[in-house]
């Protein structure tokens, strides 16, 4: 809706963005390259395929372990119904906010942005979904392999697992390859779009499959395992078949979608930082940076199913099934490194370095010569020859004069720059006079001319020859504390396709040259694709040439006086100016001095093209002189010779030739005449390692963050241990320690993604670089780096539910009494399967702070903020971070709140059965799953409207809010109003910051908590049924929303609130009037307010007090009351439920 409302609001077109105004365009081998990249993303779509085929090929087991199985993927099914029908609404809403926020730019980019963005949606609950259905029809089948082989059961659960893996990655390669070979110039406002789709559902399936998981086993543990003391998994649980679909819809849809999410998101920040290099490489060199970040993605997939493929398990029954999934983590790893030190070598200048441009004034090369040649006079005032050097030079000047010593002056000594004696070299003609006048007076810098300096030996090691005199004085006379400080040149992208029609200033008018003046050109003006677009002899160049003229000695003759012989050798630059009108004046000099009988010899030594570079926002045009050139400020001159004007050369001809007819008639008026600015590039090499070592540095962080997270909440570890080791003492203390060991995980995790995110800075170092633009491509590369093995570390993932579901299937199933063995393998996938879920939950949230960051990048660009930055000492830029940091503080409360009345609703539901039926917990009835499975569902859907509307609805109040009132600011002549993007970026700094440190937190803390009573149920501290055992059960109550909803539905949020920011980067700059900026903070306000009610909406207290009452009054009516059975858990063998879990189910209990 306020999207929605704002696109409504929009009467003109939306100013572009400077990452997405640039336009994409593939030459026929970048095609080929994108073609190529999308095969792979087809390869890996193939291989989940194949694996599917292959594990529903597997025996699903006995009867009983397919009843289970059936009613756990009925569950499963009616749960992503449900979730479809919630997040329609949501869809359709935001797809056509999107496009009334895109239609001002025209209808076909408005529709391009809506379908990408439903496209997206599609993608995300695609990968999410099948993975997830493919997972709940493996459970059994895992369960079944374990009776036979413990080996085909880890393989089973892992590729398994290895379906959402692949087809997550190959769905969002395969989509953002579409959408680069089609989108054309509107490719990035596509992605941009597709982007928010994938996140807008991953936020959704997280956050819904978290508030279901959390709530079902919050549920089942509380009842069955604490009030009835009966086993985990055991059927006569109500709510057992809901614990295990929520181990699918939460650890398998949900962090499907989530991964999905920060992978497509990596890569279009990628993209978008990519583009946003166009200020300092040309058109060529920056789309390479776009098929790098798509080949290296691709390849880190094949290296994923390269990886997935060699996993092999083995039947003893003492190994670990973690170390076989290692390796193949490992082996994936170096495959996707390797591919991209290949790829970075061959494709990004392994043999050639790519080149950056940096465009500075003249007048800066003219400063720093000014500068250095003021100084050095200074320094050669006050050099005095000897009276013996300058007594040799007196004596030679005389040989050479035929004078006698005492006639010699110093006019004589210094009149040929070329022939100055070495013994007075470097010292000033004012000097040397002064030696020969016997005169004891200082010589001032003032005396030192520019005739001296050239010969001095620090300016001639500067490039600086006799010839440039001319311009040493310009320098001289400089006066540096009155010269303005210089414009700096910011904006401007290299012109290196001439036909490209999408640059309207290709189109202007610049005054056409006359070959020959007696003939002017019929068309005065000429556009400046044509003017400066010819190749070959016709493109334009700076040029060095040496030149030697020999002019004879001439007698004297008709008043004229005699002359003596000349010999002039010198090197000088010429340009710009076409190579062919070069040639012609250079052939025209030496036929004129031919004539003369002066004999010229002119040499072209080397030549240097020049770039043209246009600002798209402002249409100004500049030409860059090559660095490498010596002294480009003496060019400044030539800036005259390019006038043009902002209107295209056809009008302005045809203006031209109505003068011509009627000259008596209106006059034309001309726009005001331009000069192409004249500037410095300086051109910088990069190194092919610069690209590979972020990417490198982002795949050594994924093992870094795994093995982080495993220090915290593995069991073998120290901080798992201690926690448990002081549960003796109760809760409380394993709360305290908990919650304290997570901090500081917190606090680890930063340190080790911020150590990994510098390492672009010093790769591409601002001072070498232009700026950060390239140090922040750098910054993507880590997150490319970091997922590329996602595939892989989905499969992990997936693993997780898939063999703890088996466990779950295998106890409910009866097939653990007769089948030891079994037991204990399916026992140890379980095992590897709590870690694989818990290590994979610290790389969803690395992933999702590196795409964060990335994103805001993105969005400084797009905002306007590159060059103004973001200071705190501007208060707007500091409320809005402390409204991001608080963010995740409100989101997280919306979500655990949400668990606490789902789960409220399911133990009532469990209590009612179990009081209402004594048969249940007698074996003999079998409960009603259904019922709570489909109670569960509604209740996780209802609770998804209220976090669904805070991601959306708080940056835009921000961005909106914080712009009422404010000025407008000018950006290359064009209005802003900027406070309302500054106080955005500042809120979003907020939200990553606080976004991940409460991520980690949550996540860490629940899972150490939950690992503590694992190792207590192992035996240790008293076991089973002890005081430390009950501690431990309610520190696993408390960590479950945590760990499980909280922590990975932040990842979403953060994500999603970028995208959202960058979606109205380019709305939210533009100087709307006060009641259009009310209107839309006022509506996003009030749905914030809305989505804080509904998450008060209740009381748990109250509900929980009317629940006792209503136990109490059953209880006492009951005349056979159940009784309390503990033990091993008993097979039930009642007639076979024939009803299904459906959507109607949910919808009764809605």
């Amino acid at each position: 809706m306020f999207l929605a409302a704002i696109g409504a609001l929009l009467p003109t077109s939306a100013f572009a963005a400077e990452g997405e105004g640039v336009s994409l365009k593939f030459s026929g081998s970048d095609s080929g390259l994108l073609i190529a990249a999308l095969v792979l993303g087809l390869i890996a779509v193939g291989a989940a395929l194949f694996l599917r085929s292959w594990v529903l090929k597997q025996n699903p087991g006995s009867s009983e372990m397919q009843e289970v199985g059936l009613a756990i993927r009925d569950g499963a099914t009616a749960y992503l119904k449900k979730q479809i029908g919630t997040m329609i609404p949501f869809v359709v809403l935001l797809a056509l906010g999107l496009f009334g926020l895109s239609y001002p730019s025209g209808i076909l980019p408005a529709i391009g942005v809506a379908v990408a963005f439903v496209f997206g949606v599609i993608g995300s609950y695609t990968a999410g979904s099948t993975g997830m259905m493919i997972a709940v029809s493996a459970n059994m089948r895992t369960a079944h392999a374990a009776l036979s082989s413990y080996k085909r059961s880890l393989e089973t659960a892992f590729r398994s697992g290895a379906v959402a893996g692949l087809l997550t990655v190959g769905i969002g390669l395969v989509g953002a390859c579409i959408i680069l070979l089609i989108g054309g110039s509107n490719a990035i406002q596509y992605l941009v779009g597709f982007g928010f789709g994938g996140s807008l559902a991953a936020l959704f399936m997280r956050v819904g499959g978290g508030i279901f998981t959390k709530a079902a086993d919050v549920g089942a543990d509380l009842v069955g395992k604490v009030e009835k003391g009966i086993p985990e998994d055991d059927p006569r649980n109500p709510a057992v078949i809901a614990d295990n679909v929520g181990d699918n819809v939460g650890d398998c849809a949900g962090m499907a979608a989530d991964v999905f999410e920060s992978y497509l998101v990596t890569i279009i920040s990628a993209i978008v930082l990519a583009a946003a290099t166009s200020s300092v490489l040309d058109t060529h060199t920056w789309m390479k940076l776009v098929l790098f970040t798509m080949i290296v993605s691709a390849l880190g997939i094949l290296a994923s199913v390269i990886g997935i493929f060699t996993v092999r398990g083995n039947d003893n029954l003492d190994s670990d099934p973690l170390v076989a999934i290692r390796k193949g983590f490992t082996r994936s790893a170096l495959l996707a490194g390797l591919g991209a030190a290949v790829v970075a070598f061959f494709f990004m200048g392994g043999r050639q370095p790519l080149l950056t441009d940096r465009l500075s004034p003249l007048q800066d090369s003219l400063r720093t010569d000014a500068t250095f040649l003021q100084k050095v006079r200074e320094e050669v005032a006050t050099r005095k020859p000897s009276q013996a050097a300058v007594d040799a030079a007196v004596q030679e000047k005389a040989k050479e004069f035929a004078k006698q010593p005492k006639d010699i002056k110093a006019s004589d000594i210094f009149a040929d720059p070329a022939k100055i004696p070495t013994s007075v070299q470097g010292f000033s003609q004012a000097s040397v006079d002064r030696i020969l006048q016997k005169s004891a007076n200082p010589v001032a810098p003032s005396e030192v001319t520019a005739a001296d300096l050239v010969n001095v030996a620090e300016v001639k090691a500067k490039g600086y020859r006799p010839e440039d005199a001319g311009y040493v004085q310009q320098a001289l006379m400089a006066q540096l504390d009155q010269m303005p400080p210089s414009k700096p040149l910011t904006g401007f992208q290299r012109i290196t396709d001439f036909k490209d029609t999408s640059i309207k200033a290709l189109d202007y008018g610049i005054t056409a040259q006359a070959t020959d003046p007696a003939n002017p050109p019929k068309k005065p003006y000429v556009a400046i694709r044509d003017y400066f677009g010819g190749e070959g002899d016709n493109r334009f160049v700076v040029a060095q040439l040496h030149a030697k003229v020999h002019i004879p000695p001439r007698p004297a003759q008709g008043g004229q006086p005699a002359s003596i012989e000349q010999n002039t050798d010198q090197t000088i630059w010429q340009g710009p100016i076409k190579l062919s009108d070069l040639n012609d004046k250079i052939k025209k000099f030496q036929e004129q001095t031919k004539t003369q009988g002066i004999t010229s010899d002119i040499q072209v030594v080397k030549t240097e093209d020049v770039g043209v570079y246009v600002n798209p926002s402002t249409g100004d045009l500049a030409i860059g002189l090559p660095g490498t050139m010596d002294h480009p400020a003496s060019r400044q001159s030539a800036q005259s010779q390019f006038a043009y004007y902002k209107k295209p050369a056809a009008e302005l001809n045809a203006d031209y030739e109505k003068l011509t007819a009627n000259p008596q008639g209106p006059q034309p008026v001309l726009p005001q005449r331009m000069e192409m600015q004249l500037a410095v590039n300086t051109q910088g090499a990069i190194p092919w390692w610069n690209f590979f070592i972020p990417v490198l540095v982002g795949i050594l962080l994924a093992f870094g963050i795994e093995r982080l997270t495993e220090f915290y909440v593995s069991t073998h570890k120290r901080p798992v241990q201690e926690v448990a080791g002081v549960s003796s003492g109760g809760a409380a203390p394993m709360i305290i320690q908990g919650f304290a060991y997570a901090s500081e995980s917190s606090a680890m995790m930063v340190f080790a993604i911020v150590a990994a995110l510098m390492v672009p800075l010093f790769v591409f170092p601002a001072t070498v670089y232009g700026g950060y633009v390239l140090a922040l491509y750098g910054v993507s590369l880590v997150g490319i780096g970091l997922l590329s093995t996602t595939g892989y570390v989905l499969a992990m993932d997936t693993f997780g539910p898939i063999s703890d579901n088996a466990q779950g299937v295998f106890e409910m199933s009866g097939a653990g009494k007769a089948n030891p063995q079994a037991a204990k393998a399916i026992g140890h996938l379980d095992a590897a399967g709590n870690t694989t879920k818990a290590l994979t939950k610290g790389f969803a949230i690395a992933t999702a702070v590196v795409a964060a960051i990335a994103l805001f990048n993105s969005f400084r660009g797009a905002a306007m903020l590159t060059d103004i930055g973001l200071k705190l000492d501007t208060p707007e830029i500091f409320l809005g971070m402390l409204i991001g940091g608080a963010a995740p503080f409100l989101f997280s409360s919306f979500a655990i709140n949400a668990v606490g009345r789902a789960a409220f609703q399911l133990i009532n539901e469990v209590r009612r059965q179990f009081r209402e039926n004594p048969g249940i917990m007698a074996g003999t009835v079998k409960p009603d799953y259904a019922r709570c499975v489909a109670l569960v569902t509604a209740a996780a859907q209802k609770e998804l409207l209220a976090p669904g509307i805070l991601a959306i609805a708080l940056p835009t109040a921000v961005a909106f809010g914080f712009s009422i009132g404010k000025p407008t600011t000018i950006v290359n002549g064009v209005e802003y109003n900027l406070m309302g993007a500054q106080a955005l970026g500042g809120f979003l700094a907020g939200t990553i910051l606080s976004g991940q440190l409460m991520a980690v937190l949550l996540s860490n803390s629940g899972g150490m908590w939950d690992n503590a009573k694992k190792l207590i149920e192992d035996g240790l501290y008293g076991g089973k049924g002890s005081e430390a055992h009950k501690a431990s059960v309610i520190c696993d109550t408390v960590g479950d929303p945590f760990k499980d909803t909280a922590g990975p539905a932040l990842n979403p949020l953060i994500k999603v609130m970028n995208l959202v920011a960058l979606l109205l980067a380019a709305t939210i700059i533009r100087p709307f009037g006060t009641p259009v900026l009310v209107t839309v903070t006022v509506v996003c306000v009030g749905a914030l307010v809305f989505s804080i009610y509904l998450s008060k909406k209740g009381s748990l207290s109250e509900d929980l007090q009317r629940a006792q009452k209503e136990g109490a009054n059953a209880d006492a009516h009951l005349t056979h009351p159940p009784t309390l059975e503990t033990g091993t858990s008993t097979t039930i063998e009642p007639p076979r439920q024939k009803r299904r879990i459906t959507v109607e189910d949910t919808d009764d209990e809605a």
